[in-house]
């Protein structure tokens, strides 16, 4: 009977110690594979810490700008006005992403779409022609200019690709020292 026993708990703790070796290989190959996509991760939170700086303003407008302003109905001009104004263009630096490819070293910087900020109308530069009229309304008025600005910040090409290449500029800035330090290298 013990004879039987004694093969029994061999056999047990055959079966118990192969459970354990199983498990352990388990875990390691999941802990190493689990390493490589947390070191991935931990670097792409790496660069994202490194641009996290909010809004960017990567280019500016300064434009003096006429505009119209029409009647109730569009059909008659009933004064112009003339203004300065100041238009940022940039983006949201957390709408950045990164794609890294561990296997090519290489980080592709994935860029949001440029966006017009808000013209800030310079008031103290407003000027009417003709010269006070009688249907003049500030708010009217400041309204037109912000219009007339943003559709003339919007047709500017060179104000968008201007912006893009200092966007560019600035990321690779932020980010090369820790792509270099871990050997990637940036794709546009």
């Amino acid at each position: 009977m013990k004879g039987i026993e004694t093969k029994r708990r061999k056999k047990t703790t055959a079966l118990v110690l192969l459970c354990i070796v199983l498990a352990v290989v388990i875990c390691c190959i999941l802990l190493i594979d689990n390493g490589r996509q947390r070191a991935e991760y931990n670097f792409k939170s790496l660069l994202s810490e490194a641009i996290d700086i909010g809004e960017l303003s990567t280019s500016k407008l300064i434009l003096n700008g006429i505009v119209h302003v029409p009647d109730k109905d569009g059909q008659k001009v009933l004064y112009s006005v003339a203004y300065n104004s100041t238009i940022k263009v940039g983006i949201e630096m957390d709408d950045i992403d990164f794609d890294i490819d561990g296997a090519q070293k290489t980080v592709n910087i994935i860029l949001p779409a440029i966006s017009i900020h808000s013209p800030v109308i310079d008031v103290s530069s407003i000027s009417c022609i003709p010269h006070d009229p009688p249907s003049f309304d500030p708010t009217t008025a400041i309204a037109a200019c912000r219009e007339d600005a943003r559709h003339k910040a919007e047709q500017s090409t060179k104000l968008i690709q201007t912006a893009e290449e200092n966007l560019k500029s600035i990321i690779e800035a932020l980010t090369l020292p820790l792509l270099k330090d871990e050997g990637y290298s940036i794709v546009w």
